[in-house]
């Protein structure tokens, strides 16, 4: 296909901005006696290296306080999901989705749990050893990862993509390990509207009044 230097930029004014204040609805469908609960959190921020890395972090030490709270200790979910993305364009911003089942009759208590870690990570950050294991973890990875085309791949064109220096690789350890629980906190406080965001129920059909 021929193909010419013109370079097109996003139209921002046709994509939906993440709704504002706090959505809530439920969905009713299926007969299975099991519920699925959706917490979804977004908001602008400043693109750059260290946000990026706080916001890896963050999202690590959430689903492992998740697994260790609602799954572990309030046995209310057998698998906790946390899926959180981030992208340069058009706007610098990041999603957070929490998602787990449950039974029909727990999706508040089990929400409000989602909502308390949260609450804790903005005022205090993620305790001392769940942040060291992540560290730990996100340095193990990158070793396996580093030896997979696959992952050169996905470097390449996400730093193309997003007109980055392809050699901050070599500052990643640097970069994991810099960042605190104090950094975990102020952007937290900053970029995490806790008043603001959407949460979906799923409930069988039989719930429906």
């Amino acid at each position: 296909m021929p193909t010419t230097n013109k370079r097109e930029n996003f139209k921002i004014e046709v994509l939906k901005d993440f709704p504002s204040g706090k959505i809530r609805d439920n969905v009713y469908a299926g007969i299975e006696e099991q519920s699925w609960v959706g917490i979804a959190l977004s908001k602008e921020y400043p693109w750059n290296l260290q946000n990026n890395m706080t916001i890896n972090q963050i999202a690590e030490a959430l689903q492992i306080e998740l697994i260790e709270v609602i799954r572990e200790k309030m046995s209310g979910v057998y698998s906790p999901m946390l899926q959180m993305q981030s992208e340069k364009y058009p706007k610098s911003s990041y999603l957070a989705l929490v998602m787990f089942s449950c039974k029909p009759q727990n999706t508040d208590k089990l929400a409000k749990a989602v909502m308390k870690i949260l609450t804790t990570f903005q005022k205090k950050g993620p305790k001392k050893e769940t942040l060291a294991k992540v560290k730990e973890q996100m340095l193990k990875k990158r070793e396996v990862d580093m030896e997979k085309n696959n992952f050169w791949l996905g470097y390449i064109q996400g730093r193309y993509f997003n007109e980055e220096n392809l050699d901050d690789i070599l500052t990643f350890e640097e970069s994991v390990k810099s960042v605190t629980n104090k950094d975990i906190v102020e952007f937290m406080q900053k970029y995490f509207d806790l008043n603001s965001g959407v949460r979906m129920d799923m409930y069988p059909e039989n719930r429906k009044k």
